[in-house]
């Protein structure tokens, strides 16, 4: 009478195992494909986030560019008429000076009545440029001869700064900033859209690895795609 025969379950058990393995991997590489996914999206939005407020910031440049235009015109404006109105001052006080030298020569003649017409006039001169220094300009922004005391010229560059300065709106703005600003922004966006390609690529492979016979192709492949995935969202992230 021959022996029963035992049945072995080495094999059916090393079967099961590799069965395991295999599902226990292919729901790796799924979940890997929705941390990639997510990642894809939130490196995504980021980007449009970026980009918005780029845009934002090159309007904003461009509303400072405009408001410092409106400011410089002016105050170029408002200088050359306090500088025009300096060269009236100054002519009427060098006429009132002129006057009154005529006024004293005059006088020396015996000429009483002419020399105190030619004092009358020099104040009148005199009168009418204090009058329009106090309705123009600052004598801030005069400078006079060290001996006649009179005007010689008007401080422009001077006068032209200290109006900047007390503009504060407009001397608060530095569009040339903002638009760097914006170009910087931008150029993130940029460099998030380009890693976010590799992340197509990643998700490209791990549904390549899903599809596969070979086990260890599968684990080459997806061992190469979260390679990517981290290279990308890591220099991505931490770039940004």
């Amino acid at each position: 009478m021959s022996e029963a025969v035992v049945p072995s379950w080495a094999g059916v058990r090393e079967t099961r195992w590799a069965r395991i393995r295999r599902i226990d991997v292919r729901l790796v590489i799924a979940v890997l494909i929705g941390l990639v996914s997510v990642t894809g999206a939130v490196m995504t939005w980021r980007s449009s986030k970026l980009g918005e407020n780029a845009t934002d910031k090159d309007r904003q440049a461009v509303a400072e560019s405009v408001l410092q235009e409106q400011s410089n015109a002016n105050i170029e404006t408002q200088v050359r008429n306090e500088a025009q109105a300096f060269e009236q001052y100054k002519e009427d006080l060098n006429n009132a000076q002129l006057l009154k030298q005529e006024g004293d020569s005059l006088e020396k003649q015996s000429f009483f009545i002419e020399a105190d017409q030619a004092r009358d006039q020099a104040r009148e001169l005199e009168q009418a440029a204090g009058t329009l220094a106090d309705n123009t300009f600052s004598l801030d922004y005069v400078q006079t001869d060290d001996t006649t005391k009179l005007p010689t010229a008007f401080l422009i560059e001077k006068r032209r700064a200290d109006l900047r300065r007390a503009d504060e709106q407009a001397s608060q703005v530095h569009p040339d900033q903002t638009a760097q600003q914006a170009r910087d922004l931008r150029s993130r966006s940029q460099r998030l859209e380009g890693w976010t390609i590799l992340l197509v690529l990643s998700v490209v492979l791990l549904t390549v690895a899903t599809i596969i016979r070979s086990d260890r192709a599968r684990i080459w492949i997806a061992s190469s795609a979260v390679i990517i995935f981290v290279v990308a969202a890591s220099v991505a992230f931490l770039g940004d």
